[in-house]
């Protein structure tokens, strides 16, 4: 039989007898109308699926940041202004967040995993956390808007370790930045509609007016929340996978010939492939136990993942000197966001920024945190690793701090509020994915939870002490020495930059 070759084909003799191939959008047109009609079997269903789950996600990290953008960045000016506190009644205010990070995102965070479904714990906390919004903005007194900040805190922060939990839960880390994207983007898109609203009303109402819109976007985000995809404890998964797979094992042989058969086989002597295999499996059975630590080191940063209160397991991971750098650092680096909201509103003022545009400008941040959470992070985070994205992180809010030291000119403080979102986006997303990378799948609620106390929780609850006590040393009726201030938070960033370069080593898990 005479060999094929592409030869031997007919000669067309112009391009109309060619077959017609699809083009890139007949294709994809093709599969949209094939998903639309039920069609196109298992595959059209999972992306439609993933569609979904996207939008569920994305949706609900815009609401949850636009929430936390709507007051966060604008209250101090309404404390220090309006209501005459002092710089440490508003770092106390202020400090209501991380004290309550230290707190309820590991009780929330162990119900996650253990007992109740993470989309009705955010439905709830954002619902009560709507009512205590509302009641802030009619406070007026120190003690009241501390008392009313701290309770409404208390389950904002339990959200923040649950959103984050819900993501990894439901999509593959590496796409995790394709959901991330959305939180700069609802953070800067309240700053502008807030900006847009004082405009068009000719002034800024006292300040109250940021807290009632965070409260309404808060009923929103609730009802977000019911809509996310089911995502039960790690707890009830593993002791589903755990019952299928006893039933698998207890299942009976098909019939008691194949059982003889079987045993016919294995008492003869294997050839072939099968001789093979079983001089591997001697092989392996006759390596020392010696000769195994490198895969010992390989496991991730805790031990057993099954054994133990997850809490404790993700506590545990501290014991691994990698892992603990990372938290300290995350700690240090992220007490300094305190300084820059604390501060950032009054200096820009004190340079001549209109307070009517004070939100708009620093929302230009949460802009580039978009552009660099799509294009960049991911990028960044396969090529450099862990340890450059963070270090790189914790640079970028070097050198913003340095722009704040010099105070001029004022164009370049307002670009330079673009350092903060690539900071952002390079520290504390990134440390989000090492967090998930490298805790084991049964405790990686618990994991995120252990990161949020240590930045939302004592890392911000030390950088607002500092921040507040900076600014009462180095102000005086409403005047600030801002260039001193300022020096403070470079020299924190500044450090980690250096010891996250020098310093940290990560050991990263091999995927199972």
């Amino acid at each position: 039989m005479r060999a094929k070759s592409p030869y031997n084909r007919p000669h067309r003799r112009n391009r109309s007898d060619r077959p017609s191939r699809p083009t890139p959008w007949a294709k994809r047109a093709a599969a949209y109308a094939a998903r639309l009609l039920g069609a196109g079997g298992n595959e059209s269903r999972k992306e439609t699926d993933m569609d979904w789950t996207y939008l569920q996600l994305s949706a609900l990290w815009f609401f949850e940041f636009a929430v936390w953008g709507a007051w966060m960045p604008v209250l101090a000016a309404r404390l220090l202004g309006p209501l005459k506190f002092s710089g440490k009644q508003t770092g106390w205010v202020y400090a209501t967040l991380p004290l309550s990070s230290m707190v309820s995102p590991l009780i929330f965070g162990y119900l996650a995993d253990t007992w109740i479904n993470v989309e009705w714990l955010l439905a709830c906390c954002h619902v009560i956390g709507a009512v205590l919004l509302y009641a802030a903005a009619r406070q007026t007194q120190f003690k009241g808007m501390f008392l009313t900040m701290l309770g409404y805190t208390f389950f904002y922060a339990a959200t923040l370790a649950l959103v984050n939990a819900m993501v990894f839960r439901n999509v593959a880390g590496a796409e995790a930045p394709k959901v991330f994207i959305w939180a700069p983007i609802g953070w800067a898109a309240i700053g502008w509609f807030l900006t847009g609203l004082r405009q068009a009303r000719g002034g800024e109402a006292g300040g109250a007016d940021a807290l009632n819109l965070a409260a309404v976007l808060s009923l929103i985000l609730a009802v977000v929340c019911l809509f996310q995809p089911a995502t039960p404890p790690a707890s009830k998964i593993a002791d589903g996978k755990a019952a299928g797979q006893q039933a698998a094992d207890a299942k009976p042989s098909d019939s008691g010939a194949e059982q003889a058969a079987a045993k016919a086989d294995g008492a003869t002597e294997p050839s072939g492939d099968k001789a093979e295999m079983a001089a591997a499996a001697g092989a392996g059975a006759d390596r020392p136990a010696a000769a195994q630590p490198a895969e010992a080191a390989k496991k991730p940063a805790t031990g057993a993942a099954g054994e133990g209160s997850p809490l404790l397991l993700a506590l545990g991971m501290l014991g691994q000197p990698y892992y603990l750098l990372f938290i300290l650092v995350s700690l240090c680096a992220a007490g300094t966001m305190q300084f820059y909201f604390l501060g950032s509103a009054p200096f820009m003022q004190a340079m001549g920024i209109d307070g009517k545009n004070v939100s708009a400008t620093m929302a230009i941040a949460q802009a580039v945190q978009a552009v660099a959470t799509w294009f960049i992070l991911g990028a960044l985070w396969s090529q450099a690793g862990p340890k450059w994205t963070l270090a790189l992180g914790a640079a970028c809010w070097a050198a913003l701090y340095v722009i704040y030291v010099a105070g001029k000119p004022r164009g370049l403080i307002v670009a330079g509020q673009g350092l903060h979102g690539l900071a952002y986006v390079f520290f504390i997303n990134g440390g989000w994915m090492f967090a998930d990378l490298v805790a084991p799948e049964s405790i990686k609620a618990s994991a995120q939870s252990v990161l949020i106390l240590a930045t939302n929780g004592i890392g911000l609850f030390l950088g607002t002490q500092l921040a507040g006590w900076t600014m009462d040393r180095y102000g005086r009726d409403g005047q600030f020495q801002w260039p001193r201030i300022w020096t403070v938070p470079l020299a924190i960033t500044a450090a980690a930059a250096v010891l996250l370069a020098v310093a940290f080593y990560p050991v990263i898990p091999p995927k199972p």
